[in-house]
């Protein structure tokens, strides 16, 4: 799998699967009104700064900011940027 990413010069599988994890929190926490930490914890993460570091790791930016700039919109932006043909 991480040779077809390559050939295909998109990102690894555990970066495409960070982002769907991400999409998930953001949309749900949308849905819900809830913080995004709080509905990452009940997915599964084991503390709110888990969450807070993946999405800084694969984003660079923090939760509050995904959230501003359109939450699960803006993160759905980003995937399919980065599967996006170069």
């Amino acid at each position: 799998m991480q040779r077809h990413c390559f050939d295909r010069a998109i990102p690894p599988p555990n970066a495409i699967i960070a982002l769907a994890r991400i999409f998930t929190v953001e949309r749900l926490a949308e849905w819900s009104r809830q913080s995004s930490g709080s509905v990452a914890v009940s997915l599964g993460f084991s503390a709110k700064p888990n969450y807070r570091r993946l999405v800084r790791r694969h984003l660079g930016v923090p939760p509050s900011v995904v959230r501003r700039r359109g939450g699960a919109k803006y993160v759905a932006e980003v995937i399919v940027h980065s599967l996006a043909p170069s």
